[in-house]
């Protein structure tokens, strides 16, 4: 099960490849998902990159 963004995911829905599982549930709008490796192993630019985000998103 995963959530995909319409553009990764309507080729597979259209020939049915996938299945929508949960039709009335959707994401809560603003958020944002980000993976990394553990805090101990993450290269500095990614470490950037997270906090420049939590900066950019967070409510003012």
């Amino acid at each position: 099960m995963a959530a995909l963004p319409d553009f990764i995911a309507a080729e597979y829905l259209a020939d049915g490849r996938l299945l929508i599982l949960l039709p009335g549930w959707s994401l809560p709008g603003g958020s944002l998902s980000f993976v990394t490796p553990s805090a101990q192993a993450r290269p500095a630019k990614v470490e950037a990159l997270a906090e420049f985000f939590a900066a950019w998103l967070s409510p003012r």
